[in-house]
This record gives C-alpha cells, structure tokens and sequence, in this order.
C-alpha cells in the first residue's frame, strides 16, 4: 500500500455518515471541486485517490504566482496591481471548490443531537451553498475587474474592482461562520463525522471558531449593510465604524484559523509531510515546499491575524488611518505569504506521481477495506 507520512488515519472518522443533503447537486461539485473514493465497507473511511476536481486543481497549481508577483509589486506599482489582480481571481475559485461547492455535504447523524439541531444544522449546510455561491460570483467578479482594469491600464477600473472585491472578501466572513457553527455542532454531537485535526475543543483555533458562531447573526447584519453600502446607501459613521470593526475582526479570526490548517499534520489538516515515494531532486522540491507551507502557514497566524486585527482596534477608535495602514499591510503580507502556493503545488504537481501509481493498486485497497473487520487496514494513499 502506498503512503505518506504525517498524515494519520483515524478509525473514527465517518465521512459517509449522514444522508446526502444535495444528491444530484453533488455530481457537479464533484466535477468542480474533485472527490475521495472511500472505503465505505469499513464502517469507516481513509481518504484514497482524488479525482475530477480540474478547475480546483488547475486553480491551485497556478496560485503560487501572487508571491512573487508580490514581491516585485513593493517595488513596481503594475506588479503591485498584478499580484492583486492574480490572487483575487485565483482565491475565488479555491474558496468555491471549499466552500459551497464542496462535495458530499451529509445531515448530522447521532442520538445525542436535538432535532432542531439537526434541522439547524441542514440549514446551515443551504446556506452555505446558496450565500456562499453569490459571495463567489461577485468575489470573484470583482477579481476579474481587476484583471481587465490591469490590461487595459484603466486604474480608475481598477482601483473600484479591487474595493468591490474587497468588499465581498469580507463578506466571506458570513461564510466561514457557517461553517465554524458546523464545526462546533459537530464536536460536541458526533465527533465522528469531523477530522481528527478539528476534534479539540481548547485550542485557539477552537475559540476562534466559537467566536465566529457566536457573531453568526451581528456579521449577518454588518456584512449585509455593507452590501448596501457598496451600491451607495448612506450609513451613519457609527454604523460604518461598527461594520468595519466586526469585519476585521472575523477575518483575524479566519487569517489564524487558516494558518492552523495549513501546518497542521493531523487527519483534517493541510500539512502532508514529505511522500516516501519521491526521490531524488522531486523529493528535495517537495521538502522545500512543506518548510516553505510550514513558514507561511505561521505567517498567517502570528502576522495576518495580529494585522486585522491592529486594523479593527483602530477603527474602533476612530483612528482611520492607521486602521487603513493595517488592513493594507494585511493584504501585502497575506499575498507575500507561501502557505497557498507551496500547499497549492504540492496538492497538484509533487503528489501526481503517488495518484498515479495509487491508481494501478486501487483494486488492492479496496479489497482490504472488504476484508473482516479483525483483518482490517486503513485505506489510504
């Protein structure tokens, strides 16, 4: 069988738990997004071989582009305006593939849950589909703008595709606390159907996500009026200053959570370690990737975040220009970062010769996964 370290199997993660929520909806966030043949005979499942998937993994193949377009736009105002235009077209369509086009979206299973839990929870899972499919088409809309103002030198373009686009990053705010609320119903009423990485409940990252399902609602509200505000209603300058306040501030919780993921080895977490089945120079790249993800993933956690969160202090006490100063120095260190690029290539080109020859033993995993239970073996690649 073929594996890698850092990765750990867990015999208690469920992912075929639950009924399908959208059965005929699933194929096409299968072809978008890709998915896992499981091992569904054990009771449990290991992730094996991903498939489909192509406009996710092209997106993330290409995305490691916007560091070192970054980096020439400190001293290049074009590059500068590229590296924006490159990372704001890329990350829309990594976002979709995550997030409401994730495949295999199941119900909450479990005696211990309420039924309104569990409705709640179905709830959450629409909403996320639907508000997160909108987020995605004007996020991403707003990234193409940005393109187009960069090739045709139109900066006023520009410059009003980059605020739309920003406008509507936040508004993925709304989003991740949907899903941070899923994260928390699925800790404490069936661990099993969630990842071993997102099973403890004292971390920093857990707290984050529990301040996120708390201001579910208040975010709901802001980030609505500041839809609003984007197609030119007036707000008074408290209601504004509240809006941007609560917008940094869940992005500082998003920033950290997601630098988390990204070093975190753990079942559920974005950090493989190096494949024993690379050798030679594509084995020395892949180590420099994962030291390179490594680095940016604390990044993400001890600089994004702590910048987000300088920017909403200082909204909040009435200091508009460095909170500006703050949410700009956000951006360029997020898009200097290579946490996303260096995962990106790694999830594409360096495990492309693993998938392949996973393939030709795919009859194999599959037969252990149908042994008897005492005979069992994880089932991944």
């Amino acid at each position: 069988m073929i594996q890698t370290k850092g990765v750990t199997p867990s015999i208690y993660f469920t992912p075929n738990a639950g009924n399908l929520i959208y059965p005929n909806f699933n194929k096409i966030c299968e072809w978008f997004s890709g998915t896992d043949k499981v091992c569904s005979e054990n009771g449990y499942s290991e992730l094996a071989i991903k498939t489909k998937g192509l406009i996710l993994n092209s997106a993330k193949s290409l995305w490691f582009l916007h560091s070192p377009l970054q980096f020439l736009g400190l001293f290049n105002e074009s590059f500068n305006k590229l590296a924006k235009a490159w990372y704001g077209t890329i990350w829309p369509a990594v976002y979709t593939g995550y997030r409401p086009l994730a495949p295999n979206r199941r119900t909450l299973e479990g005696n211990s849950a309420p039924d309104i839990v569990k409705t709640l929870f179905n709830v959450n899972e629409h909403l996320r589909v639907w508000a997160g499919s909108l987020v995605s088409i004007f996020y991403g809309g707003g990234g193409l703008g940005m393109v187009a103002g960069w090739l045709t030198k139109n900066d006023d373009f520009f410059d009003k595709s980059f605020k739309f686009y920003q406008e509507w990053m936040l508004n993925q705010n709304f989003i991740f606390g949907l899903m941070n609320l899923n994260n928390l119903w699925l800790r404490k009423y069936n661990k099993s159907q969630v990842q071993k990485a997102h099973h403890p409940d004292n971390t920093l990252r857990a707290y984050a996500e529990l301040f996120d399902g708390f201001t579910l609602i208040p975010n709901a509200i802001t980030r609505s009026l500041a839809t609003c505000r984007l197609f030119g209603v007036e707000l008074s300058d408290g209601l504004c200053k509240t809006i941007d306040t609560l917008g940094f501030t869940n992005y500082a919780t998003w920033a950290y959570r997601y630098g988390s993921l990204k070093g975190e080895k753990e079942e559920g977490g974005d950090l493989l370690s190096v494949s024993e089945d690379l050798k030679g120079t594509s084995k020395k790249i892949d180590e420099t990737l994962y030291n390179t993800q490594k680095f940016g993933s604390r990044v993400f956690r001890f600089l994004c975040a702590p910048l987000s969160l300088g920017a909403a202090f200082f909204r909040a006490i009435g200091n508009d220009e460095l909170s500006k100063t703050f949410w700009k120095l956000e951006g360029i260190v997020e898009k200097l970062q290579t946490a996303t690029g260096s995962w990106g290539i790694r999830e594409t080109w360096m495990k492309q010769t693993v998938k392949e020859k996973a393939r030709t033993e795919d009859d194999n995993l599959l037969d252990e996964c149908k042994a008897p239970k005492e005979a069992r073996k994880p089932c991944y690649v």
